[in-house]
C-alpha cells in the first residue's frame, strides 16, 4: 500500500515538473534579440531605439490593456526598423547596379569611338575582305545588358520605396505625405519600360523619403543621436562624404562643377540627386550652402562662386522646401563648395 502511494506521488511530481518545463519552453522569445533586430541595430539605430523604448514602456505599465497597446506599438516599430535595414541592404545592391550601368555607358562610349575609327579606316582602305570585316565590326549592334540593368535598378528602387513607405507609416507619418508616396509608387508599378520606369521609380523613392522625413519631423525640432547615426549610415551608402564639426554636419561636394564653370557636371547632378534624397528623409533644420572661400579682391572668383551657389540652391530646391535651403555669406578656405546641416551636431542628444 505504501509503495503504491509513493509511486503515485512520484508520478504527480514528475507531471508537475514536465508542465513547468513546457511552460518555460513556450515563453515567447525577446523580439529584440532576433538576428533581424540585431541587423536593424546596426543599420537603422534610430528606429530600433524607438522600438526599445516602446517595449520598456510596456514593461512598466500596470494596466493590461495599456501594456498590450505599447507592446503592439513596439512590434510595429521593430518591423519598421527591420524593413529599414532591408532597404539599406537594397541600397548596396542599387549601388552595384548603378556601377554596372556606368560600366555599360563607358563601354558604349568606347564602342562608339571604335566605330568611328573603323569608319575612318573604311574610307582609307577600300579593298575586298578587309573592307567587309571592318564594316561588319562597325555595324555590330550593342548588347542588351544595359537595358536589363536599368530594368533591374527600377525594380530595386520600387522595392526600396515600398520599405521606406512602410517605415513612414509605422512611425505615424501624415496621411497627406503617405498618400502622395502611395500614388507615386502605384504609377511606378504600372510603368515597366526603360528610362520611363527608372524615372517613375526614382519619383516613388523621393516621395517615400519625404514621407519618412515627415514622420521624423513629428519627433521634435532637433534630431536624436540615433537619427544622426542613421544620417551618417545613409550618406555612406550613397557615397557621400560627411564631416562632423563644431557647427554641425557638412556634406562635401567634390567635383560637382565643371572646371572654372557654374555648370553642374554629370557626376555633380547625380551627387545632388543623392543629397536631395538623403535630406528629404532627414528633415531637421536648415541646409546652408557654403561657397568656396573667395580671396579678397578677386571679383571674378566671387562671381563664379556666387553663380555656383545659385546653381546648388536651384538643384536642391527642386526636391526640398525652398525656405530650408539658404546660402552662407562665405565658405572655408578651399576651392569646393559644401553643405552645412547645423541641426545635426554630433553630440546632439534628446
Amino acid at each position: 500500500m505504501n509503495a503504491t502511494v509513493l509511486r503515485l506521488l512520484l508520478a504527480v511530481f514528475a507531471a508537475g515538473c514536465g508542465s513547468t518545463a513546457s511552460q518555460v519552453t513556450r515563453r515567447p522569445a525577446d523580439p529584440l534579440s532576433s538576428p533581424d533586430a540585431q541587423r536593424a541595430a546596426e543599420l537603422a539605430p534610430d528606429l530600433l531605439a524607438r522600438a526599445e523604448r516602446a517595449f520598456r514602456q510596456a514593461d512598466g505599465e500596470d494596466d493590461a490593456g495599456a501594456r498590450r497597446d505599447q507592446r503592439q506599438r513596439g512590434r510595429m516599430l521593430l518591423a519598421a526598423a527591420i524593413a529599414e535595414a532591408e532597404r539599406i541592404e537594397l541600397d548596396r545592391r542599387r549601388a552595384e547596379a548603378e556601377a554596372r550601368i556606368a560600366r555599360a555607358d563607358a563601354g558604349r562610349a568606347a564602342a562608339e569611338h571604335e566605330r568611328m575609327r573603323l569608319q575612318r579606316a573604311l574610307e582609307i582602305e577600300r579593298t575586298g575582305q578587309r573592307q567587309q570585316a571592318l564594316q561588319a565590326a562597325a555595324l555590330r549592334p550593342p548588347t542588351a545588358g544595359a537595358a536589363q540593368d536599368a530594368k533591374g535598378l527600377a525594380a530595386s528602387l520600387r522595392t526600396r520605396a515600398r520599405l521606406m513607405l512602410a517605415a513612414a507609416r509605422a512611425m505615424g507619418a501624415p496621411e497627406r505625405a503617405l498618400a502622395a508616396a502611395e500614388r507615386a509608387l502605384a504609377a511606378a508599378e504600372r510603368g515597366d519600360r526603360g528610362r520611363s520606369a527608372l524615372r517613375l521609380a526614382h519619383d516613388a523613392l523621393t516621395r517615400a523619403g519625404a514621407a519618412l522625413g515627415a514622420a521624423r519631423a513629428l519627433g521634435g525640432e532637433t534630431p536624436t543621436a540615433e537619427e544622426i547615426a542613421a544620417l551618417r549610415q545613409a550618406a555612406s551608402l550613397r557615397g557621400l562624404e560627411l564631416r562632423h564639426t563644431a557647427r554641425g554636419t557638412t556634406i562635401a561636394l567634390p567635383g560637382a562643377f565643371a572646371e572654372a564653370s557654374a555648370r553642374l557636371s554629370k557626376a555633380g547632378r547625380a551627387m545632388l540627386e543623392a543629397v536631395s534624397e538623403l535630406l528629404l528623409a532627414h528633415p531637421h533644420g536648415a541646409v546652408l550652402i557654403e561657397p568656396a572661400h573667395t580671396p579678397a579682391g578677386d571679383d571674378r572668383k566671387a562671381q563664379l562662386f556666387a553663380a555656383r551657389s545659385a546653381a546648388l540652391r536651384k538643384s536642391l530646391s527642386r526636391h526640398l522646401p525652398a525656405d530650408r535651403v539658404r546660402t552662407a555669406a562665405d565658405g572655408e578656405a578651399g576651392g569646393e563648395p559644401s553643405l552645412l546641416l547645423p541641426a545635426y551636431l554630433q553630440q546632439q542628444t534628446r
